[in-house]
């Protein structure tokens, strides 16, 4: 049982997530991973190839040969005519610089003509063009400018081994995002929903005193696991042995109600090993606790109950329709059972419709433990030892005026 133990940290809280979200983590990472990837090989890709041209002769500073040589590039010529020779290039305007650009560098008398195309050879042709058209407009000036000419020829570049390496990067980059995504995506649905996971938060959030938790282990709807099984359980009935109330009611919010008849079972057997228990449940649940009655467990008084002062008889109620809250017994706990990691916002609407009366309440945490099986084999065979408590069927004068 978990008391007098601090707000859950972040990290607790991330792990409670990726166990409950999983699937949202998943969806994401797998998403990401496979996307990043499939992205990379669709990607278009473009060789360049460069032709080479230099200033034999310069007339003009050497500091303003960058921008003039820019200029010419730019005004159309250049343009025109690889757009004339490779028609499929798109408008005229966007031939520079999609299909070609110019590379001059400060304080250099070599520019770079490159050419652009998925193919390298056509990338080769394109930089070839241009840079003839470019050397002829840069030479039309003559005198006070210089004279230009081609160096170099731009050829095919080889096929590198880049995508295939760029691809082999691209799958772990992928699927690291993806669960750096993952967690985000989980992270932001823990911020909206603001999960209680400890009783010392169900307190803080609601004002209402906590018992602490108990872990319930997964089993069928019709199955009741004997008290041994259920983590926390004496603790629990401890507590409410220490409290001067007659009567303990049972309540849960909608989604606990399996794991709520299941642990007033437990709490009745654990009940009647000391007390006279007057069980108040459906039908179903009174032949659960013949069957698990005479187990060996055994729970001492409190030791700040005086014998002789004690109750000799508890009443146990478990509460199926919150309608029977309308009228609360005189002398009684009233305890409301929600799943850990209810909502904040939700845990407070619950707290309203059951515990808004008034009264002696308390809140319980509810975890879900392990599946077992079997559980009605061993209810059965334990019925067949002695029987030490008094169980009823519901009283009606319990019930005659609700």
């Amino acid at each position: 049982m978990r008391l007098d133990i601090p707000s859950s940290d972040a990290i607790v809280t991330l792990r409670w997530g990726l166990r409950h979200y999983w699937w949202l983590f998943a969806v994401v990472a797998v998403a990401v991973g496979v996307l990043a990837p499939v992205l990379f090989l669709v990607r278009p890709v473009t060789a360049d190839s460069e032709a080479l041209v230099v200033a034999q002769r310069l007339d003009m500073k050497l500091a303003a040969l960058p921008r003039y040589a820019e200029v010419v590039f730019n005004n159309g010529e250049v343009a025109r005519t690889v757009a004339a020779q490779f028609g499929d290039g798109g408008a005229l305007e966007d031939v520079v610089p999609n299909r070609v650009s110019l590379v001059a560098e400060q304080d250099s008398v070599v520019f770079k003509v490159v050419g652009h195309d998925p193919s390298p050879e056509t990338a080769a042709e394109i930089a070839n063009f241009a840079a003839v058209a470019f050397t002829s407009a840069l030479n039309v000036p003559g005198e006070g400018v210089g004279a230009f000419t081609i160096l170099a020829q731009a050829v095919p570049t080889p096929e590198s081994a880049e995508a295939t390496d760029g691809l082999a990067f691209a799958i772990p980059l992928g699927l690291a995002a993806g669960m750096l995504l993952g967690l985000a995506a989980v992270a932001m649905l823990l911020v909206l929903r603001r999960p209680v996971l400890e009783a010392a938060d169900a307190e803080q959030v609601t004002g209402v005193p906590a018992l602490g938790s108990v872990t319930v282990p997964r089993t069928g709807q019709r199955e009741f696991p004997p008290a041994q099984e259920i983590i926390g359980v004496i603790p629990l009935c401890r507590s409410l042995l220490a409290m001067p109330s007659r009567a303990v009611l049972l309540v849960s919010v909608e989604g606990c109600n399996v794991e709520r008849r299941q642990l007033a079972v437990a709490m009745a057997a654990v009940f009647s090993r000391i007390r006279k228990v007057r069980f108040v449940a459906a039908p179903d649940l009174h032949a659960a606790l013949e069957a698990q009655q005479g187990g060996e467990y055994r729970l001492a008084p409190p030791p700040d109950v005086d014998q002789h002062e004690r109750i000799d008889e508890l009443t146990l109620v478990d509460v199926s329709n919150p309608l029977d809250l309308a009228e609360p017994l005189e002398s009684s706990t009233t305890i409301l059972v929600v799943p850990a990691g209810i909502a904040t916002a939700a845990l407070r609407s619950a707290v309203t419709e059951h515990l808004g009366g008034g009264g002696d309440v308390r809140l319980l945490l509810l975890w879900r433990g392990p599946r077992v099986s079997n559980t009605s084999n061993r209810s059965a065979a334990s019925a067949e030892q002695p029987v030490h408590a008094q169980a009823s069927n519901p009283d009606p004068a319990l019930t005659a005026e609700r």
